[in-house]
């Protein structure tokens, strides 16, 4: 969105506070500021890009973040499955590069890969999103309008439904 320095609490609120971190209840006032948002587009997929190359599996990855029994119901086809949860230990820290590319190669996600990452409504698929682009994929974007503007296109989409691949 245009900001330049950001970060990510690694582990979250909890860790920090489970690591004997110092804590306040006092809120914290900034200045006011201007901050202008700018959108790439290269970062965010349409239900268009994703029609278009959902099928080319050798090219593009689609990582579907929804729930295993909601992707088991229905997905997109060659949408591969992979949680928020798949990419962070147990006590919510980011797993290590090394052992994220492991389980990426497990369901053949590879570097050379284009991923487009979606869930139910982009939110769960942002964490997926920024985690490729943590790993050096070059080109990661999120479908923004994920699952519930694919089920609900009126033109008929594709689904596979069950254990399909």
């Amino acid at each position: 969105m245009g900001a330049g320095n950001v970060s990510v609490l690694d582990g979250g609120y909890t860790k920090w506070v489970a690591d004997g971190r110092a804590v306040v209840t006092a809120a914290t006032t900034l200045p006011a500021a201007t901050f202008t948002s700018t959108v790439a587009a290269t970062k965010l997929s349409s239900l268009a890009d994703v029609v278009a190359n959902y099928a080319n599996t050798a090219t593009y990855a689609v990582i579907d973040s929804r729930f295993n029994a909601d992707y088991q119901t229905a997905h997109i086809p060659g949408a591969i499955n992979i949680l928020e949860t798949d990419y962070l230990n147990v006590d919510g820290t980011a797993k290590s590069s090394v052992d994220i590319w492991t389980m990426l190669a497990t369901k053949g996600v590879t570097a050379s890969k284009k991923v487009i990452t979606h869930c139910y409504v982009g939110y769960m698929s942002a964490q997926g999103y920024f985690m490729f682009r943590r790993m050096g994929f070059a080109t990661v974007s999120n479908f923004d309008g994920s699952w519930t503007e694919w089920a609900a296109d009126t033109t008929p989409l594709p689904v596979n439904s069950g254990n399909l691949p």
